[in-house]
């Protein structure tokens, strides 16, 4: 019985400190200092993401069996490499012109051209410009 204690006596006096340490460390003082501060009210909780908006248009835009690849940012311009089903039969340069937003579209709002290329049997063909 008298071990028994000792152990119990033993383990109590080295949680003790551990426990303190873990409520010291960094993490314990991001997430306290996370729940004090306020959302400040100018800053937006939902800032405007063009690579989302792209992916938003096209994806409601691509016929079926069709895929793209995630849009690449340079300087004010996205491209993205639009891919088309070998089975497809069409002028692939026409068909992705005509995937192009409408000048009034939200992602003119952060773009000033959006490249859009096919891929089409096994090659790149001519890119399409987008502009608003």
């Amino acid at each position: 019985m008298r071990n028994w204690a000792l152990i119990v006596f033993c383990t109590q006096m080295f949680l003790l400190p551990v426990g303190v340490m873990l409520n010291a460390s960094p993490v314990a003082a991001q997430i306290s200092s996370q729940n004090n501060t306020a959302l400040d009210p100018e800053i937006d909780p939902n800032p405007y993401d063009p690579r989302r908006e792209i992916r938003r248009l096209l994806i409601s835009r691509l016929p079926p069996l069709w895929w793209m690849n995630e849009p690449e940012g340079f300087l004010n311009t996205f491209h993205v490499l639009i891919h088309i089903p070998k089975e497809w039969r069409g002028n692939p340069v026409s068909a992705v012109m005509a995937m192009c937003p409408e000048h009034d579209d939200v992602l003119w709002s952060a773009l000033t051209t959006l490249e859009l290329q096919p891929f089409y049997q096994d090659r790149r063909w001519p890119s399409v410009i987008c502009r608003p």
